[in-house]
């Protein structure tokens, strides 16, 4: 059985963590599958396999980044040549930079899940593609840019993992902590400036004058909260527009929701816009790349 070994750097809330997860789950079905993290303190996501905890958590100084990407990589490199890794699988920059810099045994295969990554043609960035084997992109607007970039010989297109079964069985679980009402508009993602809420807000607001009873619900946790949660102020809209937190099974929410409205500035693939369409239909900004394909 051949050994697959993914790098991420969380297993916290978030689109790339909810793919590593998937992606373990159905490897592991044919697969001798383990997973290195960098840090798994407040781990969301369970994948049903070996993880690796390096506890080496994320540092914004410059000096520390390099040192704790240094830091990784020998580490990772100790792995693969124990376990004879056949091939390493990593998600997000910094876990791609760990996987060209461990080298050693096995391939090596890395992606791209962000329009913003997708884009960039600096050092770092060419210098992960020059040294990888692969480069998986996770829709086609984002395998165009990274081909655009030198790189075409390399890059493949796999479509984030999801499985419609499983979506339909979490959907139908029960919610006690929210009242919806026929006009329910929802949201669901991390609260970080790239998926820019406020548009969300804004837009709900001036249709709240229009249909009394419509409801906005929010579901995600971020650096963004305490400023959103402000904006609903502003718009006197308070009684109508929820931020209810991050939950382990949003689906549920989705499913007794009437209406899902996508509004980033950019996006990669967008797991929450693919999943909300197993249940309601779907308004999109036709932001650069994702949503546009998949719908």
């Amino acid at each position: 059985m051949k050994k697959i070994l993914i790098i991420v750097s969380t297993l916290r809330v978030g689109g790339i963590e909810r793919v590593a997860a998937k992606t373990a789950e159905l490897l592991s079905e044919k697969y001798d599958v383990s997973m290195v993290v960098f840090d798994t303190s407040d781990m969301f996501f369970s994948p049903p396999c070996q993880i690796i905890d390096l506890h080496i958590p994320a540092d914004n100084r410059i000096w520390k980044k390099v040192w704790n990407a240094l830091r990784r990589a020998w580490i990772v490199r100790k792995i693969r040549k124990k376990d004879r890794i056949d091939l390493v699988y990593s998600m997000g920059t910094p876990a791609n930079l760990v996987n060209v810099l461990s080298g050693g045994t096995g391939k090596t295969i890395v992606s791209v899940h962000e329009y913003t990554a997708a884009t960039r043609t600096d050092i770092l960035i060419k210098f992960i593609h020059r040294k990888c084997d692969l480069i998986v992109g996770v829709s086609k607007g984002i395998c165009r840019s990274v081909s655009d970039s030198g790189f075409p010989d390399k890059t493949v297109c796999l479509y984030n993992p999801q499985s419609i079964n499983d979506l339909l069985t979490a959907g139908k679980e029960p919610v006690n902590d929210y009242s919806f009402s026929p006009h329910t508009i929802v949201g669901h993602g991390r609260l970080e400036e790239g998926k820019d809420w406020p548009r969300l807000i804004k837009a709900f607001s001036l249709i709240k004058k229009q249909i009394p009873d419509s409801r906005l619900l929010i579901i995600g946790d971020g650096k963004q909260k305490e400023a959103l949660q402000e904006l609903i102020n502003f718009y006197d809209i308070q009684d109508s527009a929820t931020l209810i937190g991050s939950r382990s099974n949003p689906f549920a929410y989705l499913s007794r929701s009437s209406l899902y409205v996508f509004s980033s500035h950019s996006e990669g693939f967008s797991n929450s816009l693919l999943e909300a369409m197993a249940w309601l239909p779907v308004i999109s900004v036709d932001c650069p790349c994702g949503p546009r394909e998949i719908l």
